[in-house]
């Protein structure tokens, strides 16, 4: 979910750090009325509001079942924070905890409690429809598959900034015609890390695709990235749900599946396999079980990968 700053001005904003959330004042706010955003999770200044319109506020916001909202108490003016979560909100700042700064993972656990209460309570995740047919906004199940360059830095100094701006280019549009046969898009991209996203059921063509493009890698890093000695690549699969944007506007969507493929592929995964969460694994064919590996748990969950094929490695 992204975050959304609720104020009267940008003050506020220097309490998140390096990647401050987009801010609206808390009139536009107020003309959202029910028709509030449920892929946003709100921040409302305290400080912005009289202490009459903010009681006002919050009484709205208790009433309302789809809206993720927390509030920022720099002033220490509330005097019963613990009433907030009774009446659903997500989140309590206090000045202390303002001093410290909020940080992204305090953000993806409260815009979790809402997924995990809202969802339970409407079960509201929508079958998948067809590419054409996502609605924005609404949550969809998916198969997620992350795949980067761990060695990019290291590329960047070989190459220079304008080869490897050329490389970055190349590395997304070759993966995403490789994902085509799939039915996968490419969702998000820095240029050399990409998510992913599949139908449900072509878990086991993902799959599929991931190991030709292992095995294909010395071929694939000379003809779509131009370079002379083959690249490393990890790749990381995982089934789950999140709230949908086209690809280009997905902001700082924010979800518990987004976040755990990123830190499946970014902190557990090794080049030359693919790695695949327990759902993912339940997802794919016997055959392509058969080749897979458990190996471990990550954040609670049951990790398999593939047997490694270029490394003489089991």
């Amino acid at each position: 979910m992204k975050p959304v700053l609720v104020a009267k001005s940008k003050k506020a904003l220097s309490f998140f750090g390096d990647s401050p959330p987009s801010l609206i004042a808390p009139e536009e706010f107020e003309k959202l009325a029910t028709r509030f955003n449920q892929d946003s999770i709100y921040y409302i200044d305290a400080e912005s509001y009289s202490k009459k319109k903010l009681k006002e506020l919050l009484t709205l916001l208790s009433e309302t079942k789809n809206c993720a909202w927390a509030v920022l108490d720099p002033g220490n003016s509330i005097s019963d924070p613990g009433a907030l979560f009774l009446d659903g909100a997500v989140d309590f700042l206090s000045p202390s905890v303002l001093d410290e700064g909020i940080s992204n993972e305090r953000i993806i656990k409260a815009s979790t409690l809402f997924l995990g209460e809202h969802l339970e309570e409407t079960g509201q995740i929508n079958a998948f429809p067809g590419w054409e047919n996502l609605v924005k906004g609404n949550e969809y199940p998916f198969i997620f598959l992350y795949i980067d360059m761990p060695d990019a830095e290291s590329i960047k100094k070989t190459l220079g900034e304008k080869r490897f701006a050329k490389l970055k280019d190349d590395f997304v549009k070759g993966i995403g015609y490789e994902l085509q046969g799939a039915e996968g898009i490419v969702w998000m991209s820095d240029g050399h890390s990409l998510l992913a996203l599949f139908p449900e059921e072509k878990a086991s063509m993902a799959a599929s695709a991931s190991l030709q493009m292992i095995l294909g890698n010395p071929l694939f890093t000379y003809e779509k990235l131009g370079l002379s000695t083959p690249a490393k690549f990890r790749f990381a699969m995982h089934r789950g749900t999140t709230i949908w944007q086209k690809p280009g506007q997905t902001g700082n969507i924010i979800s518990r599946d987004v976040n755990f493929i990123y830190h499946l592929g970014r902190k557990f995964a090794k080049p030359a396999a693919l790695y695949l969460s327990e759902g993912a694994a339940a997802a794919v064919s016997d055959t392509i079980r058969s080749f897979l590996k458990e190996t471990g748990e990550f954040e609670g969950v049951a990790i398999s990968r593939s047997r490694y094929f270029l490394t003489g490695k089991k």
